[in-house]
């Protein structure tokens, strides 16, 4: 899985039934997570996200390790390992183009930082409408960072109070604004 690739669609058995992914994605956000359970060897929960009401948590069952392996979440020699296999912690936030957004990995030991998973959630949803960047800590309400390169009637449709930052290299190329 890398960034900008599109999410390999795939068939599973959940626990609301049979997933086709594309089909689940349906022109909506979706996050795909590992969660190593008790009592299968693997489990990727997987969410469509739509904070207008509750989300459902189909979870799909991967008791061969096969979607894991595919999606890179567990590495191949692995996938025939003897007992539960705590693979590393994957988060994969993924557009309503089905390519991937985001990406977060951790070690089994390491939980995951929710605030941070949505952040990085809020931050692809509105550079995939708009076209802006977030800087460094930036959270709803703050300031934007307007890209050289995003055509000026987009940066006018979306963005109000552009102004140049000054760099310590004096360089001029950094914009920032408000949304509207």
């Amino acid at each position: 899985m890398n960034l900008g690739k599109q999410i390999p669609d795939f068939k599973a058995e959940t626990t609301e039934g049979p997933l086709q992914m594309y089909e689940y994605i349906k022109d909506s956000w979706s996050v795909l997570m590992t969660h190593p359970a008790s009592l299968t060897p693997d489990i990727i929960a997987l969410s469509k996200v739509d904070s207008s009401k509750p989300l459902p948590f189909p979870l799909i069952a991967d008791e061969n390790r096969e979607i894991g392996v595919m999606l890179g979440m567990i590495e191949k020699e692995k996938q025939n390992a003897p007992g539960i296999y705590f693979p590393a912690r994957h988060c994969v936030i993924i557009g309503p183009d089905t390519k991937i957004k985001g990406i977060f990995v951790h070690s089994a030991s390491t939980g995951r930082n929710m605030t941070e998973i949505l952040r990085a959630l809020d931050s692809a949803q509105l550079t995939f409408k708009t076209g802006v960047a977030t800087p460094v800590n930036w959270k709803i309400g703050d300031n934007v960072i307007v890209p050289e390169k995003l055509p000026k009637d987009q940066v006018e449709k979306f963005v109000k109070n552009l102004q140049t930052v000054a760099l310590p290299s004096k360089q001029t190329y950094l914009q920032v604004g408000e949304l509207k």
